[in-house]
């Protein structure tokens, strides 16, 4: 019999489909990467064979292998089929050893926080030493790299004292640096000595060790290494760094000579700078004195908002002084006022920025600084010199008040105290003698004599008391005091710029009639006969002597006399001539002369041009022959005022008296209807209330009240019992206004308009309640009641009127309307000495509403005339200057401009001054454009709008000449301190670009 067949159990490991796994193994042992993955994959798809039961763990070598020689020939699928293997694999030491596989896959690859994973997976149980020491080493890099420093600290420990391995130099070196970067400096120097010379990191280390040696405060042994170090052949991956690290030594043992090359030598070969070591490289320049290369440095820090900052904003002030640049010290001392990181500096700061702005003119500047300095600085030491310089500072735009208040707190009165005491002490007197303060304004002419440090204060002090004591009717202290005035010492140039009025003929003038009131009329001949001396080039005030003489006399009754004095006057062909020939007139009238007075009159206003008071002439005339009872001629005189005359002033008045002169001749009719002219055609003139009252009285003695009755209805006017109501109501807000009360005027003028819209009073009610809004500065209000005046035919209120609601119209940027307005006034005024108000209207009306060919025309018109003003001649200038400039004519417009500047009128001379700056700059004439700028500024003290353009100029021309320093610092102070939002977006605009520019050009780090 056969035997039956067995199925026998044999060793796995003999089992020829097992051979694959081991073979796989061995492959990988030998580093036949490739070769074992192939062998691996036999393994992994050889079917189970029923001679031999499988292994389970020969799967997983297999897997394993094949992972392992995925990841070491990087195939594309490695990663994944690495993760795949370790999540299907429960053998630990195929899943930690494949872990640590994959970990060096990703450190190799350098993605190592995915490699921190599977190092820390991997653990050391399945790991040989040495690859313990490379996991270690690994991972603690990986850590490094991944920021994670508390973890990788202790891993590089544990490398630095494995000497021999393969990370021994590496983990000395990253420990030495985590070390480093604690402080730690002994632990670090230790590992860093132990490879500093080895090659691999003989190029970085020895910087390390010299920075330790100068952390922990041995300059010396720091110096001796650098030193080696950069003299040495081999040269650093520091080199540039080590010569800083010397120049640090030596410059915090103050050695600023040897320490400077170092700097240089490193500002050089850097492409950027700290701020802190181009601080120190700016300070050494600036102890050995090399002013120069200390400004360029500092500036480069002038962006540094810190306590650095202001102090090399100081020094560079300091710099910029050393050289004689006073213009950017005092910028750069403005940058470190601003900067409130050091106090004491802050303060010196702003004291040196007011004295430099100050001196150069900038005062404005200097006014907000010392304010700046007094607020926040209560107990400076700096307090007595920052009060009385703001107080020299405010007497120059007329704050006599609050310099005054500054001065009384002054401790230390110096000799500069002393004559800012006596300007402001006489500025402040002035204005209370405009006030009619006169006793305050004596008080303090006297103050300002106590301290007389300079003549021609002294002189003009003296001059005022004498005017002073005049108006008092202490007439000999007006003597005595003109005569001190007289015969002190001090420029009588210069006196008269401080006040016009202090003249030596004004003096002798004001003595003269102080004589006169005292009765000492030889004494007063003399005085008035020695200001004809002094005035000897002054025809017009020669003649005005002559006139005051007469005039004098007249008031005296002495009219023979002055009679004769008025018959020199007229002689002498003056323009005096025509008042001295009607006064003449009135003296015959006086000496019961009337036909020689009529004859004399009559020759006035007959005259060929026309007298300036042919009017006046006429209407005494009328009023003479009324006095002789000669009411007929004396009608005839009034007709021409009524109907002929451009002068409608008189035609009210000429009326009335016209109406009694036929009251006189028993015409009840013609009285009638004169009087009736007054109220239907006069609304608004004072005579309405008499000629009612008249024609009343006529009505009721002819027995027609009816008539009366009519007259009220058709000129709807209120009866006369109510007429007592209406005026009280109207009375009431009268009273206000008289008061000044304006609001309670205003009040009370409304509520009489609401009973009686068309009363009696209605135009006047009209015309104050506009006088009262326009008093509160409510404009549009004022301008409805103003414009309520002129619907009506013209009348005594009609030119007030037109004046408020032109000048209302230019506030409210109503050109158009203002123009209108103007014209109207041209056509109606009355008086040839508004003429001048009226044309300066209508050329400021016109340029504003674009009519810039008959502002021009108005401005010639103005010019030519003899009796325009200097403040209207200025404007007329300035409109004409600005015509051009609209035209293109900048030239012409220049020259204009050139004559303004030096005038006296502020506002005007202000604009002239930036245009001409303007001007040159767009000429490409930089350098007189800045000189021009400069005056503006300095000149210009009060005029915001017009200083603050100039800086931006300014600014403009620095940028132009590439000092961004400069530009800078202004840009600064105009966006910190102007109130103008317009100037202040177009400044900051310019700060930005300068602050690129200045980026662009810089090595500073950011």
């Amino acid at each position: 019999m056969r035997a039956p067949y067995a199925y026998a159990q044999v060793n796995a490991s003999q089992a020829p489909h097992n051979k694959y796994p081991s073979l796989s193994d061995e492959q990988q042992h030998q580093g036949h990467y490739a070769v074992s993955g192939l062998s691996a994959s036999k393994g992994v798809k050889t079917d189970d064979r029923k001679v031999a039961q499988p292994d389970p763990s020969d799967a997983d070598k297999a897997r394993f292998n094949m992972a392992v020689a995925k990841l070491k020939a990087d195939a594309g699928d490695a990663p994944a089929y690495a993760v795949k293997t370790l999540s299907e694999t429960v053998n630990p030491a195929y899943t930690q050893r494949l872990s640590y596989t994959l970990a060096q896959y990703y450190f190799q690859k350098d993605k190592y926080a995915a490699a921190i994973k599977y190092y820390e997976e991997a653990g050391v149980a399945n790991l040989d030493n040495d690859e313990v020491g490379d996991q270690k080493f690994e991972l603690a890099y990986c850590y490094f790299n991944n920021k994670q420093l508390d973890k990788a600290k202790p891993l590089f420990a544990y490398i630095k004292d494995l000497k021999g391995t393969k990370y021994y130099m590496a983990g000395n070196y990253y420990y030495g640096l985590l070390c480093y970067n604690e402080n730690k400096y002994d632990e670090a120097l230790r590992s860093f000595d132990i490879i500093k010379d080895e090659k691999e990191y003989r190029a970085y280390v020895p910087y390390y060790i010299a920075e330790i040696y100068y952390f922990k405060g041995n300059r010396a042994r720091a110096l001796s290494l650098t030193d080696t170090l950069i003299s040495s052949k081999e040269k650093s991956f520091y080199h540039n760094e080590l010569h800083l690290l010397a120049a640090q030594c030596l410059f915090e043992e103050q050695e600023y000579a040897r320490a400077r090359p170092y700097f240089e030598y490193y500002y050089e070969h850097t492409k950027k700078i700290g701020k802190e070591d181009l601080y120190k490289m700016a300070y050494c320049y600036y102890r050995l004195g090399e002013w120069k290369n200390a400004t360029e440095k500092f500036k480069m820090l002038s962006n540094a908002h810190d306590s650095l900052g202001q102090t090399s904003m100081y020094l560079l002030g300091d710099c910029y002084l050393k050289t004689g640049n006073r213009v950017s010290a005092r910028n750069a001392f403005g940058l470190c006022a601003d900067m409130p990181y050091n106090k004491p500096q802050q303060e010196a700061a702003m004291i040196l920025y007011a004295r430099l702005s100050y001196e150069n003119g900038n005062n404005d500047e200097a006014l907000r600084m010392t304010n700046t300095l007094l607020t926040n600085f209560p107990n400076s030491k700096f307090t007595d010199e920052a009060k009385t310089l703001r107080s020299d500072l405010l007497i120059k735009t007329s704050q006599y008040e609050d310099a005054l208040r500054l001065l009384q707190d002054v401790q230390a009165k110096d000799e500069h105290y002393n004559m800012v005491y006596q300007k402001t002490t006489y500025g402040y007197a002035v204005q209370q003698f405009r006030k009619g303060e006169a006793a305050v304004a004596d008080e303090y002419f006297a103050k300002s004599l106590s301290t007389p440090v300079i003549p021609e204060y002294e002189r003009a002090a003296y001059f005022w008391r004498g005017e002073l004591a005049y108006h008092d009717k202490r007439y000999s202290d007006a003597i005595t005091y003109s005569q001190n005035f007289i015969s002190r010492i001090g420029d009588i140039r210069i006196v008269e710029k401080i006040s016009p009025q202090a003249t030596v003929q004004h003096a002798y003038l004001n003595m003269g009639y102080s004589a006169l009131e005292m009765g000492n009329y030889v004494a007063a001949q003399d005085y008035f006969a020695q200001a004809r001396l002094a005035a000897s080039g002054d025809t017009k005030f020669v003649a005005a002597t002559n006139v005051l003489e007469a005039d004098a006399v007249f008031l005296q009754k002495n009219y023979t006399k002055a009679l004769g004095l008025y018959e020199k006057i007229i002689a002498s062909g003056s323009t005096d001539a025509e008042y001295a020939q009607f006064q003449k007139g009135i003296i015959l009238g006086l000496l019961n002369r009337n036909q020689e007075k009529l004859a004399l009159l009559q020759q006035i206003a007959r005259s060929k041009p026309p007298s300036t008071y042919a009017a006046n002439a006429r209407y005494e005339i009328a009023v003479t022959q009324m006095d002789m009872e000669s009411y007929k001629p004396a009608i005839s005189s009034f007709r021409y005022l009524i109907d002929s005359a451009a002068d409608k002033s008189f035609v009210a008045r000429s009326l009335m008296k016209t109406g009694f002169a036929y009251q006189q001749l028993n015409d009840n009719a013609n009285a009638i209807a004169a009087y009736r002219r007054v109220v239907t055609e006069h609304p608004g003139a004072e005579e309405r209330f008499a000629a009612l009252e008249a024609l009343k009285n006529l009505y009721v003695q002819s027995n027609q009240p009816g008539k009366y009755a009519e007259l009220l209805n058709e000129s709807d006017l209120p009866s006369g019992d109510s007429g007592a109501v209406e005026s009280a109501y109207y009375a009431a807000g009268e009273s206000q206004f008289i008061a000044g009360k304006w609001e309670e005027a205003r009040r009370a003028y409304t509520d009489y308009l609401k009973h009686y819209p068309n009363g009696i009073n209605a135009i006047k009610a009209h015309y104050y309640l506009g006088e009262s809004n326009y008093r509160l500065k409510k404009f549009a209000e004022a301008r409805e009641h103003f414009n309520a005046v002129l619907a009506t035919p013209w009348n005594d209120f009609s030119e007030s009127s037109a004046r408020r609601a032109a000048v209302i119209a230019m506030e409210l940027k109503d050109a158009e309307s203002a123009y209108k307005t103007y014209l109207l006034l041209r056509t109606n005024s009355a008086e040839n000495s508004q003429s001048e108000a009226i044309y300066r209207g209508l050329m400021k009306s016109a340029y504003h509403s674009g009519r810039h060919t008959e502002a021009n025309a108005y401005s010639d018109t103005l010019t030519a005339s003899p009796t325009t003003s200097a403040d209207g001649l200025a404007e007329a200038k300035l409109y004409k200057a600005r015509c051009l400039q609209v035209t293109d004519k900048a030239a012409e417009a220049l020259e204009i401009y050139k004559q303004l500047a030096t005038g006296k009128t502020g506002e005007i001379a202000a604009e002239a001054r930036y245009h001409i700056a303007l001007t040159l700059k767009q000429q490409g004439k930089l350098k007189e454009a800045e000189d021009a700028a400069n005056e503006s500024i300095r000149l210009s003290s009060g005029y915001e709008t017009w200083v603050t353009g100039s800086y931006l100029l300014l600014a403009d021309i620095l940028i132009e000449e590439k000092d961004l320093f400069n530009a800078k610092a202004l840009l600064q102070s105009i966006v910190k301190n102007t109130k103008n939002a317009e100037l202040k977006k177009e400044a900051t605009r310019k700060l930005d670009e300068v602050k690129k520019m200045e980026k662009q050009q810089s090595k500073l780090e950011d």
